[in-house]
């Protein structure tokens, strides 16, 4: 079926059966990898939010028709970035009950790092939502690497707020003991680029932030160091630039060190990860058959 079609074909059921819910769509790595879905859901969306660089991006799937929701608004009432989730999901919840299909807008996939879980949990027995799932950086990512993947790989998020060092740092050590690939998310935090949300006077593990918000990830590549080979493949979606990809090996990881930025995806492979010329791959084979 194309890909009007699908849209065309779901479009009335999708108008009545949506009505006072949130839809938390995932727009995927970048405007390219949309799903059929999710257009179908902007298209029949009375209101949205989400970040206005995401409106105006996707803006082309909206009827002229719908209520924006002013992010720039809501950031208003608050520099603290997790009171900011729950106003976010609070306004959500407000045009909903007002009988409005709402659409909030996510980068990437909603359930990975991103709003599913706190519109799911705050709007729990107040009005119902529904998840569209879009493509995450790590899939995208390793398309474009090659096949880093292969044999699975344990996705980490080194710069999670809620979360002690200490669990992190246990998960990359429980990976490598598991020989798994890894994804990194969130390599670095975002108080580099956003030091508004994240004030000195109460975020004083953040800085300095030029030592605080990157010594995560300089600390994880030292540990796989010690187990891995220093030629194993790293691989990195930069996103400074159009599909900007980096190849090296984790032994040269300080020489693209500042390459990496807090929405980079960092893959590191495992003791099967090769080059198959410039190909990250992670091969069935020891050795290729004959």
């Amino acid at each position: 079926m194309k890909e009007a079609d699908y849209v065309n074909s779901r479009e009335n059921a999708g108008k009545k059966s949506n009505e006072n819910m949130i839809i938390v769509v995932g727009l995927g790595y970048d405007e390219h990898h949309i799903t059929a879905e999710a257009i179908c859901e902007l298209s029949t969306a009375e209101a949205v939010m989400g970040h206005e660089s995401l409106i105006s991006s996707f803006s082309q799937y909206l009827s002229e028709d719908v209520i924006v929701i002013h992010d720039e608004d809501i950031r208003k009432k608050t520099d603290d970035i997790e009171l900011l989730k729950i106003y976010r999901t609070k306004e959500a919840i407000k045009y909903a009950l007002e009988g409005k299909k709402v659409v909030y807008l996510c980068p990437g996939d909603p359930g990975i790092y991103s709003y599913a879980q706190p519109i799911l949990e705050l709007s729990a027995g107040i009005v119902k939502v529904k998840v569209i799932p879009g493509m995450t950086s790590a899939l995208v990512a390793a398309a474009m690497l090659g096949a880093p993947l292969w044999d699975g790989f344990a996705l980490i998020g080194l710069y999670l707020d809620f979360a002690d060092y200490r669990l992190i740092e246990k998960r990359v050590k429980a990976a490598i003991t598991c020989d798994q690939v890894i994804v990194f998310y969130l390599p670095k935090h975002e108080a580099l680029v956003y030091p508004q949300f994240y004030p000195e006077e109460k975020y004083p593990h953040l800085y300095p932030r030029e030592v605080k918000c990157v010594e995560r990830l300089e600390k994880a590549f030292s540990t796989l160091l010690e187990v891995r080979s220093p030629e194993t493949p790293l691989g990195i979606a930069c996103l400074k630039e159009e599909n900007e990809i980096i190849s090296t090996i984790l032994g040269d990881y300080k020489d693209v060190f500042e390459d990496i930025h807090p929405y980079s995806t960092v893959i590191v492979g495992n003791s099967m990860s090769k080059y198959a010329g410039e190909y990250f791959v992670t091969s069935l084979w020891k050795e290729l058959p004959e």
